[in-house]
């Protein structure tokens, strides 16, 4: 890419609003600023304002607060992105802040004859899984199918998005060393 092109381009990244899952953001949009790129980062004021003092040194990030509604339930001051649809006609780049063992091994093909998997499903690696000593204990089944199938405000379960945004993304990256 020459230099000119890298100029005009703007990358914005809009993480979940977690902290975990916004501090690798904040690093990957270092790194990219680093090489030229324009970052628009866009958080709730709150996440905007605790990650200032670790961009303020990086040139070439825009820091954005987005206000998001109230929602019952949840206290106003800290923002939830529960059933926040986002119309995206832009290219996108799905990262996701966890191991590529992890996330290939709960995304892996486990539709049951319900359509979602069971804890007993995640006991055994996934078909193709490059090893079959790594799997989850029952207990750890039934806390993960918890988190990840539990149906939320709007209606979808942090699954169903997770699937909806690999679908829409041209591509999926990973800060991983497995």
């Amino acid at each position: 890419m020459t230099e000119e092109k890298q100029r005009e381009l703007h990358v914005v990244m809009f993480p979940w609003l977690a902290y975990g899952q916004i501090a690798p953001f904040v690093e990957l949009a270092k790194n990219l600023a680093s090489h030229g790129l324009k970052i628009i980062f866009v958080s709730t004021p709150l996440n905007i304002k605790r990650i200032t003092p670790q961009v303020l040194d990086a040139p070439g990030i825009d820091l954005m607060e987005l206000e998001i509604p109230s929602m019952e339930g949840l206290p106003t001051v800290l923002g939830s992105l529960c059933g926040f649809q986002v119309s995206n006609p832009i290219p996108t780049i799905l990262f996701k802040p966890m191991g590529v063992a992890g996330f290939s091994f709960l995304q892996g093909e486990r539709d049951n004859s319900l359509g979602n998997p069971i804890a007993e499903d995640l006991t055994v690696s996934p078909p193709g899984f490059p090893s079959p000593n790594i799997h989850f204990t029952l207990f750890e089944g039934k806390r993960a199918i918890e988190m990840l199938y539990r149906k939320y405000a709007g209606g979808l379960s942090v699954a169903e998005n997770a699937s909806i945004y690999m679908r829409e993304s041209w591509a999926v990256t990973s800060n991983t060393c497995l």
